[in-house]
């Protein structure tokens, strides 16, 4: 029961370090971002971040595809249902 709860925490962690980077990449660019604002900005100390993510092109390969999550899920949606595939396409 114990490590159930600590994946929770886990996972929730990790969901708020990507959200609170994405938000800071899509206002500054992920360039201007270091992971050292990150986790300030978390108010967690870099090697926390650094457990969750090995380096920034891990955090922002999670941040991206968080992001494209909502269309990759609608194209999904399209893709499977039974229309004809000019319906798809439009």
């Amino acid at each position: 029961m114990r490590e159930i709860e600590n994946t929770s925490r886990s996972d929730e962690k990790k969901k708020e370090i990507i959200s609170v980077a994405g938000k800071m990449m899509a206002e500054n660019g992920p360039d201007a971002v270091s992971m050292n604002m990150i986790a300030e900005k978390l108010n967690i100390t870099k090697p926390v971040l650094y457990y969750y993510f090995k380096n920034k092109e891990d955090l922002v390969r999670e941040v991206f595809k968080e992001g494209i999550r909502p269309f990759d899920d609608g194209l999904n949606a399209v893709i499977s249902e039974n229309l004809s595939l000019e319906d798809k396409i439009k």
